[in-house]
């Protein structure tokens, strides 16, 4: 562990229900439509980590990280110091990111699909699920080793009435907890893990995302 901050992720009801912060050595997987936040909520939880004094690396394979949208969310001196940005333009960059990072404490990868879906397309569906769970694999080692929390944003498709997680039959299988952002019109996000569920409804701010009052949860 490189640092001896807590890893929230600034958004109240979130961290509640995963325990008052991000836990370490888990996968947070975030999924959403297109504008619901999720790139927001990466970099916002960048932003409280390195704030805290920890050490951060943001994994960018869309080109949608802003350092001005650090500065907005959070205007101290120093800030982006504490947050390495690897750019990923390759599957092959993507896969050696978590080596390339090392030991830092949190790990922030927008998006953990995109990629694969782009490289191997639908015919090559099989081969595309086997690596994308031989990488996560990795991350989840990766977290173990050092100790550190790991955030991935996804993104969702459209299958009849529904939006559906990009290939969420191999992410789930490596995932601790997940978020769902809904985005608009009626912004509200689902936050699961293996014993509960919780809703509530979600802002977007010039500071970030907030979340109101928890609207239900079941053991």
């Amino acid at each position: 562990m490189s640092g001896p901050g807590t890893l929230r992720t600034g958004m109240v009801a979130l961290d509640e229900f995963l325990g008052g912060s991000l836990p370490r050595g888990m996968i947070l997987d975030v999924y959403g439509p297109g504008g619901s936040g999720k790139s927001q909520l990466l970099m916002q939880a960048a932003t409280e980590a390195a704030a805290a004094g920890c050490r951060v690396a943001f994994v960018d394979t869309t080109g949608a990280f802003r350092p001005e949208r650090i500065l907005q969310m959070h205007p101290a001196p120093g800030i982006l110091h504490d947050i390495d940005v690897l750019r990923a333009t390759s599957v092959a960059e993507q896969v050696a990111a978590p080596a390339m990072a090392g030991d830092v404490d949190l790990l922030l990868l927008d998006n953990i699909t995109d990629l694969f879906s782009y490289e191997y397309g639908e015919e090559k569906a099989p081969a595309r699920g086997r690596e994308l769970a031989v990488h996560m694999r990795e991350i989840a080692r990766w977290a173990i080793t050092y100790d550190a929390g790991v955030v991935v944003a996804n993104t969702v498709r459209r299958a009849g009435d529904n939006n559906v997680e990009s290939m969420r039959h191999v992410v789930d299988l490596y995932t601790h907890a997940k978020l769902r952002l809904s985005g608009g019109p009626e912004y509200m996000a689902e936050c699961s893990r293996w014993d509960a569920t919780a809703r509530f409804g979600y802002t977007i701010h010039a500071g970030g995302l907030r979340s109101g009052p928890v609207a239900g949860d079941a053991p």
